[in-house]
């Protein structure tokens, strides 16, 4: 079972309220800063505050496997932004979760674009509250994930919903969807 302690109910609900309501250009512009470092060849650390964190790459790319690639960190960036989000609505809402996880995958282009062309992530959610609880926290999440909306600008993100092992809907965003 997902545990949401009465504190991060209520930091939830405030800092909703607060996101929604105010005018404050200050509040309402964040930033995010992590420093980089590079180590020995492809092998690098980050930090921000007190953690620190390193990325590599195999050995085939001139890296020494030391850690994952940078890519497999702006990967799950999303899942990781997504499950914040997941966790705010099915709190404020509440629903309660026996348990969520979600497997993301990012399709590339190796070509001259270089690029990332889709995202596709099932969410598996087991949950006895009512599935159109279930689809309005999915939704809902998704439309204040910074992650999710920051890349449905330039590409497509499928994702594909699974509720108590069976499939329930699929969410397509970005351009022209």
């Amino acid at each position: 079972m997902v545990n949401f302690t009465t504190e991060y109910k209520e930091s939830t609900l405030k800092h909703r309220q607060k996101t929604t309501s105010s005018t404050d250009p200050e509040f309402l512009t964040g930033t995010t800063r992590v420093d980089i470092r590079l180590l020995e060849n492809v092998y690098s650390e980050a930090s921000m505050r007190h953690f620190k964190w390193f990325s590599d790459e195999p050995a085939e790319r001139g890296g020494s496997d030391r850690a994952p690639n940078p890519l497999a960190y702006f990967v799950s960036g999303l899942g990781f932004c997504q499950a914040v989000h997941f966790s705010g609505e099915a709190a404020r809402n509440g629903i309660i979760l026996e348990d969520l996880e979600n497997t993301v995958r990012g399709k590339f282009d190796r070509g001259k674009e270089r690029r990332f062309l889709e995202f596709i992530y099932d969410l598996k959610i087991t949950s006895q509250s009512p599935p159109e609880k279930i689809r309005a926290m999915v939704e809902t999440a998704e439309k204040f994930c910074y992650v999710s909306n920051t890349l449905a600008m330039s590409t497509k993100i499928t994702g594909n919903i699974f509720l108590n092992g069976k499939p329930f809907f699929t969410l397509t965003r970005g351009p022209g969807f």
